[in-house]
């Protein structure tokens, strides 16, 4: 492995740690100030456990859904190891933020058996979700987005093929 590929997956750690620890942050801000008078047009901060995933699907199934998220894990891992000179910073910036999502959601699973959420859109009847599910949902998306734009390779157009079939 040569030293630009060490760089990246290096880049990789510690950008994912990073986001890991700043999802607590935010977690512990909202969570002090649930209790509080906030004000916000657009959400306001509510306590809810989930032991399932998104909408509240595969509820008391902490243990299987933990499983899926390592599985998701050891799948960026091996995909990162083994692709890494193909990623720019982007990807691997992408990559960071939605495997520190989804460690984060598997931390609160193992610890506690539930995840926290605790951000509630108030124009909408929406669910309840945390900063964790933010993380992985916009750089999932952004994900598929660079995915779907990949630089094509240049071809060389012969120039003196198409002059000669001109005459």
């Amino acid at each position: 492995m040569n030293k630009v590929n060490l760089i990246k997956i290096f880049t990789y750690f510690i950008l994912t740690i990073f986001t890991f620890s700043i999802s607590f942050v935010v977690k512990g801000i909202a969570l002090n100030n649930i209790t509080r008078e906030f004000k916000n047009p657009l959400f306001e901060l509510d306590y809810l456990t989930n032991t399932g995933a998104a909408f509240s699907s595969f509820t008391n199934s902490a243990y299987i859904l933990a499983g899926v998220a390592i599985a998701v894990l050891f799948c960026i891992l091996f995909y990162l190891c083994y692709n890494t000179h193909k990623l720019n910073y982007y990807k691997i910036l992408l990559l960071a933020v939605f495997s520190a999502g989804i460690a984060a959601n598997l931390f609160e699973r193992l610890r506690y058996g539930f995840v926290t959420d605790y951000i509630a859109v108030k124009p909408f009847p929406f669910p309840v979700f945390n900063f964790q599910d933010i993380l992985i949902v916009v750089s999932g998306v952004l994900l598929v987005i660079a995915s779907m734009h990949l630089p094509r390779k240049n071809k060389k157009v012969e120039l003196s093929d198409d002059i000669d079939s001109q005459d």
